[in-house]
């Protein structure tokens, strides 16, 4: 097994009985701002709604790993965060998410 590997199936036990399930993506993203350089990322094909809801001062394109948390067929969701690798994305929810 893998280093890799173990870290994923560390995360997929860790968040299995959450409300909020973990999401890891390799795509390419798309991160704006605003005037008062608060920034938002999603998904590029979602540029769109980056642009109509302000985010034009500095729009930058990026092929990588985004990590959230989200709640399946809620609304509830956390912000995109970007990685290079997979691993650094697992990590990073792991991280940031689980207390104790």
């Amino acid at each position: 097994m893998t280093v890799a590997c173990s870290v994923l199936e560390e995360l997929e036990e860790a968040f299995e009985n959450s409300f909020q399930k973990p999401q890891i993506y390799k795509d390419s993203w798309v991160t704006g701002y605003n005037e008062f350089g608060e920034g938002r990322t999603l998904p590029e094909v979602y540029e769109g709604i980056l642009l109509d809801e302000g985010y034009t001062e500095e729009v930058e394109h990026t092929e990588c790993w985004g990590a959230r948390l989200s709640a399946n067929g809620f609304m509830d969701c956390t912000e995109w965060t970007l990685f290079w690798s997979e691993e650094e994305a697992a990590e990073y929810l792991m991280d940031m998410w689980l207390v104790g």
